[in-house]
């Protein structure tokens, strides 16, 4: 599974990128696993930001959605 520790918009740190993973017994591949879904191919990298709105999204929906 896959959940935000915490929204940016409770915190005074700026946003940033990071990834993390904590748990007992974790299972090296499983993050891959999880997350290769998630990445672009180079064709629909190349398509551009008004096409990837388009795509569906692998990853769970976290609520609130959070704004910067």
């Amino acid at each position: 599974m896959i959940e935000p520790a915490q929204l940016w918009a409770s915190t005074d740190e700026r946003p940033g990128q990071e990834i993390v993973f904590i748990g007992v017994r974790l299972d090296p591949d499983g993050p891959r696993r999880i997350l290769d879904p998630a990445l672009l191919t180079d064709d629909e990298l190349a398509s551009g930001p008004a096409a990837w709105v388009r795509f569906d999204d692998p990853l769970p929906a976290w609520e609130p959605v959070h704004r910067h």
